[in-house]
């Protein structure tokens, strides 16, 4: 379902993990992606394999462009193909990995990795549903949810002032500590309790 989100990894006090998806960002979703990655216990693995992360510099988005255009792309859509092309081409940057990026980026072998840097889209609570923030300085694993209208607190990790707009920043749900953290059916019961 297109329910989109953002999954980030923050170390040293900024992201360098701002992955956009565009696909079934709730709890039950990229949610449990993001825990069940956590349970793996390949975190120190994705913390070596950050080192050769980076997101896009302008020169690396030309050469995008121009890959794009080589293609037959030229107004941001993709046939089935063009996107088949792309993703081969482009391993990192394709919206439907949503939280599996984390073990994209783990099990790679790559020492170059580029990445989208898509951390301004959770100022718009509207379309950023949901968000998995992993801080390696706090060591938290933090859930965050969309269809904010509530102004925000300075403290708050996503505070931006509201401004014209309807819609404020993705706001904390729930955090947990990375060294105790639930169990599938209990992160469940936290952010998606059934209905009686």
């Amino acid at each position: 379902m297109g329910t989109r989100g953002i999954t980030m990894v923050i170390l040293g006090g900024n992201p360098v993990v701002a992955q956009y998806g565009q696909w079934d960002h709730y709890p039950s979703g990229n949610g449990v992606v993001t825990l069940e990655f956590l349970h793996k216990g390949i975190l120190e693995k994705l913390r070596e394999k950050l080192k050769v992360c980076h997101f896009i510099t302008p020169e690396e988005e030309t050469g995008i462009t121009e890959f794009l255009k080589s293609i037959g792309c030229e107004n941001g859509w993709m046939n089935d193909k063009q996107t088949k092309q792309y993703n081969e081409k482009y391993p990192y940057l394709t919206r439907g990995h949503g939280s599996d990026i984390l073990n994209v980026i783990a099990e790679s072998e790559d020492q170059n990795i580029m990445l989208h840097d898509s951390r301004d889209f959770v100022h718009d609570s509207l379309f950023c549903e949901y968000g998995y923030v992993i801080d390696l300085d706090k060591n938290t694993f933090e859930v965050y949810e969309g269809f904010n209208k509530s102004p925000m607190e300075e403290t708050e990790r996503f505070y931006k002032p509201k401004g014209d707009t309807e819609y404020a920043s993705i706001r904390l749900m729930k955090s947990y500590d990375l060294d105790n953290l639930p169990t599938v059916e209990e992160f469940l019961a936290d952010l998606e309790p059934e209905e009686k």
